[in-house]
């Protein structure tokens, strides 16, 4: 491993005494203890070529120690005193000392009891004096450290916003000082957002991505893919943790003629729990969860809308998102800056990084366009047995190219002078000439497709503020309005409309090109009427003269009445018809005698004969139940329907017997139907049973659908059937026994034994004054359960332990909790105990004010699991905490289907309360069990998580850790280092920094524990986001998160990286797939074994890196 002509053998004797190198494996010396634990010699070899390379430098010495120090400290074992003044010292700041073994947790200004509650082995470094915290990277008096708010530590100077509305501003004006707040707003040209997870006031920037043609999907970093699949696809969506709201925006293309191209037919956007479909050729109307609605539309509360702009029907939320479709061939999504590196998609992901914009799914870079197309399409979202990516166009011959790229065609684009000139100094008109030459060539010169062309480079100019020359006339690109509406090349971008007829008067957006309604006249939908004749507004929702909203019981004309009946929606009429539709799947039809031989439809003649109840309505009885049903098809403007039948799987001979087994329920005399078989045949429901079995591949639900319908069946004709639930697997919602009003008991929840104190059943209002709640939230006057913060010390702590929930998969644990007083440092938290490990899912601090306030947790649960709730009193006595209606149901809590289990881990909690209380540790984020180290140190050396060696001298970024596995549920991470020669001495290279990406962040570890976030500089402690934390330990800025990731780096030279076994063979780069097989440890990202470190190393050298040069073999 030596270089031979940086060591002499005489050199490498002389190192490998104990007076160097060889200190490290002396039997007697400082280090011996930790042998059995720990074998020094790739430590020793590390040592004795870093010294070779260096001369013998003392420091580079004193590095090579401390490297198996740190790694003997951090697996618990003992080493003595091997510093002293002379030998390695260590210089300490001011107000502070050194310890050889020191609490990895060092009490500091965000939390000075950190030491006491600390479950890390202890590490070396120096230790804040007596009467002295640590507060970034300085240990002053612990009276003079910064402010508290509501829970939170802020530094002094520092100006935060304590609601997410920017609407009340405060500052920490000395240490030790009280944070002083007023009332402020976001400066005019900024929104109030969410940036680092801290509101902050953002100027209002955005990437846009532009879909047009057949089609050509230029990314938001500005890379154009060319596309012409036609399924449904992906365009841009939230694919990282954040806590700013997700989004999904999918669009479906589709063929128009020539089989060799397509165009995009609808878009759609997911956010905000809603659905909303923009259809072709459909411009005054959407479909919102699959009901068409009358533009313009509110949804959501008013956080999304959804209007008309000149061609465009576009879709807007309050946090920026704009996503808008042409109803013909152009889409354009528009996110803000904040979801910079955070979207995935067609799109690309936002980072301004054009060369990254082929990323799948699975984290890899494609090979080319159809590749990432086809990674991106959404699966199951198209029954088209031909959807699928077509053959590429026929080339184009050299004479049609030259006739579409001229100024006739497409060269209008890019002619000087000409209709667009004004605009390409702001948007370079290049990419847009190009895939207008393709798309004539594939379309064979179509006036049609030269003006989308046009249209996509004008909309984008327009978009831009550029006002351009008019380029349509009478003959070339018309624009056909509708009555009572003329062509505006710049008109309003809001429409005057029906709800909004100042819209245009009070619009700040660049004017857009299309119809405009004549003076005097309002757009109401697809027409310009008058004012007069505007329909109404109810609820946020307009409805055209003629669409009516009732609320049963509701009379109708001719004696026709809507109520609502049970679960049913009832309609009775005078002509003796009554339909029953429980808004799911029962829909029953009842006819008087009068009415038999006079009815047609799926529900037949009702003549008393079943061989003619096929008949379509031309009089034809038809064989197929398909054709049958969709020769009864009414067109419906209110829904979009599928008319190509899917026939269901089929059952094998072994599975159909399975399930009548299980249908028999239904016919067993004895069973809890059997009353009801006189009054209702139950053969038709068997085998309705049997068959929608066999198509729900057996699913449960679904087959309670069927025996609810059947019971329906029976309480029409007056049977009283009981409770039929409980002998079925329809009677157990859950195996979870969570529920508790606390009005009789504590339920099955039980008090812990390792807790301060326990919680206390009450009824009214608490002992103390201006604190805690003054009635339970069931009904007003029943029990709830709180903690009495006037009887306890600050940061005791009770703790509720639920019954164990033997079920698997997602859960959600809902709550409500009452937090009132003046304690800023009260504290309730929500965790999750499965195999022994309790992890924080849910936590609040501080005064929520006199209410009561819904929690809810989603549990993703592998096995058995429990609750665990633990509430801490605060500063003050008045800080009283209650909790009431503790509930848990399958499935996942609203607005929760992306939410991933995290691992802070703590001792787990069990038993009931014992008068004898023992503390309990404040949670410490720890790796798992059977977690993997690797570590990086010297100049530098690789030990990877399967204790494979690499030395590697490059200079440049490289990837030590990150999630590769495609389609992992795991949490998204990646770790890079950068390298840098010091000194004179350019054969070998040090850690200058080190980059850790997660939860949307970047931190950035520098040296002299400088850390910044975003590249923003941050105060040690930080929570850049909610499940990360970064602070000192010893000599280490330490980076934490809740699915068990550490990041450490001693800012010198030494770095490591630890993963729960969770990861196991889920990760790649320098420090290997971690997989207990150190061989296959020179993997590079192709998944290719390299020769050696040097190659393996400069393949993981990350591409955006322009400061360095690549390492070469020596």
């Amino acid at each position: 491993m030596q270089n031979p002509e940086a060591c002499t053998e005489a050199d490498k004797q002389v190192i490998a005494t104990s007076s160097f190198c060889g200190l490290l494996t002396v039997a007697s010396g400082p280090f011996a203890m930790c042998h059995a634990v720990l074998s020094p010699s790739s430590y020793f070899d590390t040592c004795l070529y870093d010294l070779c390379e260096l001369g013998l430098d003392h420091k580079t010495l004193c590095n090579s120690l401390q490297s198996y120090a740190d790694a003997c400290q951090a697996l618990g074992d003992q080493i003595l005193v091997w510093r002293n003044t002379t030998f390695c010292p260590i210089t300490c700041p001011a107000n502070s000392h050194y310890k050889s073994c020191a609490s990895a947790c060092p009490a500091t200004c965000v939390d000075p009891m950190a030491p006491v509650t600390c479950g890390l082995p202890c590490v070396e470094g120096c230790v804040c004096d007596s009467g002295y915290l640590l507060y970034n990277s300085q240990c002053v008096p612990s009276q003079q450290c910064g402010c508290w708010h509501n829970g939170q530590h802020y530094p002094v100077g520092s100006e935060f916003w304590t609601d997410n509305t920017c609407s009340s501003k405060c500052t920490c004006p000395t240490r030790g000082g009280k944070v002083q707040c007023s009332s402020a707003s976001c400066p005019a040209g900024q929104f109030c957002g969410v940036q680092n997870g801290k509101p902050e006031c953002l100027e209002h920037t955005y990437g846009i991505c532009h879909v047009h043609g057949d089609p050509h999907y230029v990314t938001f970093d500005k890379v154009t893919h060319n596309f012409m699949g036609n399924c449904t696809y992906t365009l841009a969506k939230v694919c990282s943790n954040t806590s700013l709201p997700y989004f999904n925006v999918e669009a479906k293309n589709e063929h128009r003629g020539n089989p060799r191209v397509s165009y995009v037919r609808e878009v759609v956007v997911d956010v905000y729990g809603e659905r909303i479909t923009i259809l072709k050729q459909e411009r005054s109307r959407v479909l919102v969860n699959g009901v068409y609605r009358t533009l313009p539309v509110s949804a959501a509360g008013g956080a999304v809308t959804v209007s008309s702009s000149g061609r465009y029907v576009v879709v807007e939320t309050d946090f920026g998102l704009q996503v808008s479709y042409d109803a013909d061939h152009s889409v354009e999504v528009k996110v803000p800056t904040s979801y910079s590196n955070l979207t995935c998609g067609m799109c690309g992901n936002f980072n301004n990084r054009g060369e990254d914009d082929y990323m799948m799914p699975n984290g890899q870079q494609a090979a080319g366009t159809n590749e990432l197309g086809e990674s991106w399409e959404v699966p199951g979202s198209d029954e088209d047995p031909t959807c699928g990516v077509p053959p590429p166009p026929e080339p184009c011959p050299a004479k049609d190219e030259k006739l579409y790229e001229s100024e006739q065609f497409c060269g209008m684009l890019t002619a000087r002078p000409g209709f667009f000139e004004n605009c390409h100094a702001i948007i370079n008109p290049q990419s847009y000439f190009e895939t207008c030459s393709y798309d004539l060539c594939a379309m064979s010169g179509s006036q049609e497709v030269l003006c989308g062309a046009l249209e996509a480079y004008a909309d984008a100019c327009q978009a831009a503020g550029v006002t351009l020359l008019p380029w349509r006339n009478a003959t070339f690109c018309p624009v056909e309005c509708p009555a009572n509406s003329h062509y505006n090349p710049c008109t309003s971008a809001c429409p005057a409309t029906c709800t909004d007829p100042l819209a245009s008067i009070n619009c700040s957006k660049p004017c857009v090109e299309g119809c405009e309604c004549n003076v005097g006249f309002v757009s109401s939908g697809a027409q310009c009427v008058p004012m007069s004749d505007c329909g109404c507004l109810q609820n946020d929702r307009y409805y055209e003269v003629d669409g009516v909203q009732v609320f049963p019981p509701v009379d109708l004309k001719h004696g026709g009445r809507v109520a609502v009946k049970g679960h049913y929606v009832v309609i009775d009429t005078s002509v003796g018809i009554q339909v029953k539709f429980d808004g799911d799947q029962d829909l029953f039809i009842q006819v008087d005698e009068s009415l038999k031989g006079q009815l047609c439809g799926l529900c037949g003649t009702f003549n008393d004969n079943q061989l003619d109840d096929f008949l379509k309505p031309d009089k034809v009885l038809e064989q197929d139940p398909n054709k049958f049903g969709d020769s009864w098809l009414v067109k419906d403007d209110d829904w979009i329907c599928n008319t190509v039948a899917v026939v269901p799987p089929t059952c094998d001979a072994v599975k159909e017997k399975e399930y009548e087994e299980v249908c028999k329920i239904i016919l067993k005399n004895g069973g809890p139907f059997e009353v009801c078989h006189w009054y209702i045949p139950p053969q038709l429901y068997f085998e309705s049973c049997v068959y929608d079995l066999c198509a729900t591949e057996g699913n449960s639900e679904q087959f309670c659908k069927i025996l609810e319908a059947y019971a329906a069946a029976c309480e029409l004709e007056g049977v009283n059937l009981g409770e039929w639930r409980k002998d079925t697997i329809c009677g157990a919602p859950t195996t979870c026994n969570m529920f508790c009003t606390f009005d009789a008991d504590f339920c099955e929840w039980k008090q812990a034994i390792n807790d301060n104190f326990d919680w206390i059943r009450n009824k009214g209002p608490t002992l103390s004054p201006n604190t805690g709640p003054t009635f339970d939230h069931t009904t007003g006057d029943g029990y709830y359960i709180y903690l009495q913060g006037s009887e306890h010390k600050p940061g005791e702590v009770a703790t509720l332990i639920s019954p164990v929930c033997n079920s698997t998969g997602p859960h959600c644990f809902r709550f409500w909790y009452h937090m009132y007083g003046v304690a800023e440092a009260m504290a309730l938290r929500v965790y999750v105990q499965q195999n022994e490990i309790a992890t924080l899912e849910w936590r609040e601090a501080g005064n929520k004010g006199d209410r009561w306030i819904l929690g809810e947790v989603t549990v993703h649960s592998t096995g058995s699991f429990q609750i665990v709730l633990e509430g801490m009193i605060g500063e003050d006595f008045r800080s009283d905490i209650a909790l009431d209606d503790l509930s848990i149901e399958k499935g996942y809590c609203p607005g929760d289907w992306t939410t991933t289990p995290g691992t802070i881990t703590t001792t787990p909690v069990t038993g009931e309360s014992t008068p004898t209380p023992t503390p309990t540790p404040t949670p410490t984020p720890t790796a798992q069990p059977g977690s993997g180290t690797c570590v990086v140190e010297g100049d530098p050396h690789y030990h990877t998580f399967d204790e494979q060696i690499h030395h590697f001298m490059g200079t440049c970024t490289y990837t030590l850790s990150k999630l590769c596995e495609a389609n992992s549920s795991l949490p998204y991470f990646n770790v890079e280092a950068a390298n840098e020669h010091r000194g004179g001495n350019t054969r070998v290279s040090y850690v200058q920094y080190v980059d850790v990406d997660v939860y949307g962040q970047r931190i950035r570890l520098g040296k002299d524990g400088v850390v910044t976030v975003n590249g923003e500089p941050e105060v040690l402690p930080c929570t850049p986001s909610v499940g990360v934390q970064v602070s000192s330990s010893g000599f280490y800025t330490v980076v934490t998160t809740d699915f068990g990731l550490r990041v450490k780096f001693d800012g010198n030279h030494r770095v490591e990286v630890t993963l729960p076994s969770t990861f196991g063979q889920k990760v790649c780069g320098m420090c290997g797939n971690y997989n207990g097989i150190a061989a296959d440890d020179f993997l590079n990202p192709d998944g290719v074994l390299e020769p050696d470190s040097t190659s393996l190393g400069n393949s993981w050298q990350v591409f955006n890196d322009s400061r360095c040069v690549r390492c070469r073999s020596r």
